[in-house]
């Protein structure tokens, strides 16, 4: 897939960072277990994708990943820290000051903008992926590799919380399963293109049928009830599905768009959520709880915060587009 820009890809992309935010606001708890189940390797997925094995890899990561984690991290605390304190109450007796070093080493849930764990996690698993590429030339080794991965993820849980290294345990076999499929992604859509839609409306069956079945967890809260293999198993089979499906939407450009700007989306629709989900409880006289409980306001939620970042996205772009490591 290196070098190759795929639509599919993007589209797939679009829909994954509306999954991740609708799944961020909505307390459904169906909606938000069958959301979990995928969104997230969805995003691990795709990075394995695109991955290159090389030496440049390390800086260019550092660019692309670290440089907007910390700038994000950054404005985002201070927000939080000096304006949204003021009216969101924190846990009694926590740091609000110190909480400020987890940027840099991790020891407490970022309380702030907590959907950042995602970055360090996928730098430090890009890595470790092309470390093992660089190492290893063999596919069917590798492929070993990651089966073994998913056998022992499956019975030992790393006891860590710093720098989100357990996220990152989880995280290493959709990243190595990414790059191991990237050829046959980059080949299935010109033969997807070919197939009829109703044909390709048949990956709604596993979607559906997922929801129905045992939760499979989440890598965030490394909760697998079912045991990590479910999980992953659950995982790759929704994103199949989802990728199959964004292939009827590459004319939607909109769908496109939003999966070229999904790291600017991803830092900051968090704290713009919490300020609309505010702004709701207030003029409908409900609790922030019941706003979240309903399905409908929760989607009403979810495009007025991507809505709001649409010029967010417009101006980084074209203004500073250095807050993306692009320089």
């Amino acid at each position: 897939m290196a070098g190759h820009r795929s639509v599919a890809i993007d589209v797939l992309k679009g829909l994954g960072i509306i999954l991740v935010v609708f799944g961020h606001t909505v307390h459904n708890t169906s909606l938000h277990e069958w959301i979990y189940t995928f969104h997230m390797p969805l995003f691990f997925i795709v990075a394995g994708l695109f991955l290159r094995p090389g030496n440049d890899i390390y800086l260019k990561r550092c660019k692309t990943i670290l440089i907007p984690y910390l700038i994000f991290a950054v404005i985002t605390f201070l927000y939080w820290r000096f304006l949204e304190i003021r009216f969101r109450p924190i846990d009694e007796g926590f740091d609000a000051n110190s909480h400020f070093f987890d940027i840099f080493w991790q020891t407490n849930r970022f309380q702030f903008n907590i959907v950042l764990w995602f970055l360090p996690c996928l730098f430090i698993t890009t890595i470790l992926v092309n470390v093992l590429l660089t190492i290893i030339k063999n596919r069917i080794i590798i492929l070993g590799i990651c089966l073994l991965w998913i056998v022992v993820a499956s019975l030992y849980m790393p006891d860590t919380n710093a720098f989100w290294i357990k996220e990152t345990w989880y995280a290493f076999p959709f990243v190595t399963v990414g790059w191991l499929i990237g050829g046959w992604v980059s080949k299935s859509e010109n033969m997807l293109s070919n197939v009829p839609w109703f044909y390709k409306m048949t990956a709604l069956i596993p979607l559906v049928a997922i929801m129905f079945l045992p939760h499979g967890g989440s890598i965030l809260s490394s909760q697998y009830p079912n045991g990590y293999a479910y999980f992953f198993v659950m995982a790759i089979i929704c994103v199949l599905a989802v990728y199959v499906l964004s292939t009827l939407l590459v004319n939607q450009k909109w769908l496109s768009w939003l999966g070229c700007n999904t790291l600017i989306i991803m830092c900051l629709h968090d704290p713009i959520k919490r300020v609309v989900i505010k702004i709701f409880s207030y003029v409908m006289h409900q609790s922030s709880d019941e706003i979240r409980e309903s399905i409908v306001l929760s989607l009403l939620v979810t495009a007025i915060v991507i809505g709001a970042l649409v010029p967010v996205c417009k101006l980084i772009n074209k203004r500073t587009p250095w807050l993306l490591g692009r320089f």
